[in-house]
């Protein structure tokens, strides 16, 4: 997503009370401020910070931290920003600090980390059971209930941190523990990125997920450019070339194009939007494995005074190239992946906030054996900053 727009505007935060006099703050506020405006933060920084000590208003505390994070004291900037947030200001306020916070953070180097308890329905995405016919005998296929509606959990971590000029590095990584080992996953990625320029980014990397039956290792490049529909709304077309590397072995892998065109939207800094089509495109070394797949993603964030919302969907039609020759039937299917998740900062300690995510799988298939029905339920832990 772009970043949210930054509104620290007089009709969210007050200005300068009287110190010395209301007229003479108001003179030095409005000089910090077109200093910071000429690219002088360090010059901003010695007058908001005289300014700050006599007169210690919330809207001067953000503007001093805005001129510190500018002048690279990265450190002292963070903390203002952290005491302004912990101060409870309003929604659209909150976002901006955490824009601010962000920013810094990829600078010094952010650590994120997550744990959920969750129930998971159908974590191996078996079919129901049903019958059918091989050979003109009839079977019937049983899913294993031990692998239906279980808890378990999950760890996770993300770490991001700003290299260079132009250039970051992320690093990311999640388990998930359950009872029997068949759902037990481990997922993760690498990713250098390297601007390109002010509209243009590529990344290189890699993806690796582990549980047994299904673990493959995906070396990836991407390339992403941004084109700024005004101050609010941006085009953001993507393509992804890697190859995917199933430990299954050659028959399952194969070069694997991905490509998308998000139009995105922020209206408000407490509001975000994205929409956009998406294709995949998957060789394989057995024709039948081959796939095409075309379909839409949307998301969106609402950022409210006692709660937060993000909802995501994606629908997809994917078309297997060749009759599979156990099935003696193409692989058609049309999928739909939902979910939501809330938030509130009510039961926030410090700068980790619980949340509860709630997502579901649908797959209709024309092949039953690949049929799925699974949502999952999520208590998590995250760590916001």
């Amino acid at each position: 997503m772009i970043d949210a727009p930054v509104d620290i505007s007089p009709t969210h935060l007050e200005a300068p009370q009287p110190g010395h006099s209301e007229t003479e703050n108001q003179r030095q506020f409005l000089i910090g401020l077109q200093l910071i405006a000429e690219g002088r933060p360090e010059e901003a920084v010695d007058v908001l910070s005289d300014l700050y000590a006599r007169s210690p208003t919330p809207r001067i505390r953000l503007e001093l931290a805005r001129a510190l994070m500018l002048s690279g004291r990265l450190g002292e900037a963070r903390q203002l920003f952290v005491e302004a947030y912990d101060d409870d200001p309003p929604a659209a306020v909150k976002s901006s600090i955490l824009v601010f916070i962000d920013r810094i953070d990829r600078q010094r180097g952010r650590l994120k980390l997550q744990a959920s308890i969750a129930r998971f329905g159908n974590p191996l995405r078996q079919p129901d059971t049903y019958s059918f016919d091989f050979g003109g005998i009839e079977l019937t296929f049983e899913p294993d209930d031990e692998y239906r509606d279980i808890w378990g959990i999950t760890l996770g971590g993300q770490y991001d941190r700003q290299i260079a000029d132009d250039t970051s590095v992320a690093v990311s990584a999640s388990y998930r523990e359950l009872r029997g080992d068949l759902a037990d996953r481990f997922t993760g990625n690498v990713g250098v990125q390297h601007r390109l320029g002010p509209r243009v980014s590529a990344t290189v990397g890699a993806a690796r997920l582990d549980q047994k039956f299904q673990s493959f290792t995906l070396p990836f490049t991407r390339v992403a450019y941004t084109e700024t529909l005004g101050p609010r709304a941006a085009l953001q077309p993507a393509l992804t070339v890697g190859y995917f590397f199933s430990d299954a072995g050659s028959s399952l892998s194969g070069v694997q194009v991905e490509a998308s065109l998000p139009y995105l939207f922020t209206p408000t800094p407490t509001q975000r939007f994205a929409v956009g089509p998406i294709f995949q495109r998957r060789e394989a070394g057995f024709a039948e494995q081959s796939f095409t797949s075309i379909g839409l993603r949307a998301s969106a964030q609402w950022r409210f005074e006692e709660v937060s919302l993000e909802l995501s969907l994606r629908g997809r039609l994917t078309r297997f190239d060749e009759i599979d020759p156990f099935w003696l039937e193409r692989r058609e299917e049309a999928g739909a992946s939902v979910a939501a998740a809330i938030s509130s900062e009510r039961l926030r300690v410090g700068s980790f906030v619980p949340g509860l995510t709630i997502s579901c799988d649908l797959v209709s298939s024309s092949i039953d054996y690949f049929e799925q029905r699974n949502c999952d339920y999520a208590v998590q832990i995250n760590r916001i900053f």
